[in-house]
């Protein structure tokens, strides 16, 4: 909507530091006129376009209002308080989500990669783990998200966003808070590393051991 009211060069009415124009008087000269005759159209333009884009409940509520800078404000809390509750609601099953076997890894993970995709849509910050320390392996994580626990276990479920690969591990150190915007969300393969402390069998999953040092 921003863009098709600046298009039409009249979204500046919507600037709530727009200064308004002064009364109108009998010395007003033509420019005075002529700024003013152009800040009434561009209102009533602009109001027409928010209008019609708004469902008919939303029409009739704002129709009786004549200042476009008002039902933007108004339109404008609404939807920050509904992103707001739309944020919490994400952000909890994010954190809620759990890993069972009842359901396959990939299904899984597909169904936690929806949810992230819909908190970075949102500019929801989440945590990365950036260092994963594995009981058999030297190797370092620096790309993995949590996805849940693993059942009947302590240990930490991960997704290595850079391999595609569900960690098993308990050995987690979480660092930074701040999800990396860059990261790939494709779809991982059924592939599951395992630290060797966490006792763990799945059927119908290939199991990559981890190299011992």
């Amino acid at each position: 909507m921003m863009f098709l009211l600046t298009a039409l060069k009249v979204q500046y009415v919507l600037d709530p530091n727009l200064p308004p124009l002064p009364e109108i008087t009998d010395n007003d000269s033509e420019e005075t006129k002529a700024a003013r005759k152009k800040r009434e159209e561009d209102e009533l333009v602009c109001r027409g376009h928010i209008l019609n884009a708004l469902s008919d409940r939303l029409y009739d509520l704002f129709t009786l209002s004549k200042c476009p800078k008002e039902i933007w404000k108004a339109l404008e809390n609404k939807y920050n308080n509904e992103k707001q509750g739309a944020d919490k609601f994400l952000t909890l099953k994010y954190f809620e989500f759990t890993m069972n076997d009842s359901e396959s890894v990939l299904d899984q993970v597909h169904q936690l990669l929806i949810l992230v995709s819909k908190l970075k849509d949102l500019k929801v910050e989440i945590g990365m783990i950036t260092e994963l320390h594995m009981a058999t392996s030297s190797k370092n994580f620096d790309s993995c998200v949590f996805v849940g626990y693993a059942k009947n276990s302590k240990a930490y479920r991960l997704l290595d966003l850079e391999s595609n690969v569900i960690i098993e591990s308990r050995d987690v150190e979480f660092i930074e808070d701040k999800f990396n915007s860059d990261s790939d969300f494709s779809a991982p393969t059924i592939s599951l590393e395992i630290d060797s402390n966490v006792g763990s069998s799945r059927e119908n999953e290939s199991v990559v051991p981890n190299n011992t040092t």
